[in-house]
């Protein structure tokens, strides 16, 4: 076992590949495991939240980002900004999503519990996390960054599985639990924006 900090590195990856590979299967598996909810913010998300934040750092250091012809790349404190903040809203995003597929759940005809609501948030968002590290290259981000849009179905595969929301009703669950985690979201970053 190869762990540093904690962290088997092997089994994150396996996580990770399956999860891609074969959600469907994966979520079985994840339906039966009852991790610690600090310890998948700590062994999880940090982690892969951390992909976009530094690549998206890098790439805007290195190439910048092109708008109508011209190349701008920002200064070094306000691309330590952005990875900062990024990051930090990549937590707070799982979390707005967690607790609304943990009070949505049972208006859907499931139950769930806050681990297994937070389980979906966090593993879902794993195609968003990798596809970050296309932002190494701005131009490229632009087209390869929609591969994170396979969170999405990533998500409503879980759903019937962690929160027993019936599969018919897995779609439209999906895309209020979106919704309502998109809306809160932007109200979160404008507060944050408001503090600067």
């Amino acid at each position: 076992m190869t762990a540093i900090a904690g962290v088997d590195i092997a089994a994150l990856a396996d996580r990770v590949k399956n999860i891609l590979m074969k959600p469907a299967a994966e979520w079985d598996k994840i339906s039966g495991e009852k991790p610690l909810l600090p310890d998948l913010f700590t062994r999880y998300v940090a982690i892969l939240a951390a992909i976009p934040a530094l690549c998206g750092f890098l790439g805007s250091m290195i190439f910048g980002f092109s708008a109508g012809g011209y190349t701008v790349r920002p200064s070094f404190g306000i691309a330590l900004e952005q990875l900062v903040v990024g990051y930090i809203m990549a937590f707070i995003g799982v979390g707005i999503c967690g607790m609304a597929v943990e009070f949505l759940a049972p208006h859907f005809g499931g139950k769930t519990d806050r681990i297994s609501a937070f389980k979906l948030a966090i593993y879902s968002m794993t195609a968003s996390w990798m596809s970050g590290v296309f932002m190494l290259l701005p131009s490229v981000f632009k087209i390869l960054g929609l591969l994170g849009l396979y969170s999405i179905y990533i998500f409503y595969l879980g759903v019937p599985k962690l929160t027993t929301v019936p599969a018919d009703k897995a779609g439209t669950f999906t895309a209020v639990v979106a919704i309502v985690s998109i809306l809160v979201g932007l109200v979160v970053g404008l507060m944050m924006m408001g503090l600067r």
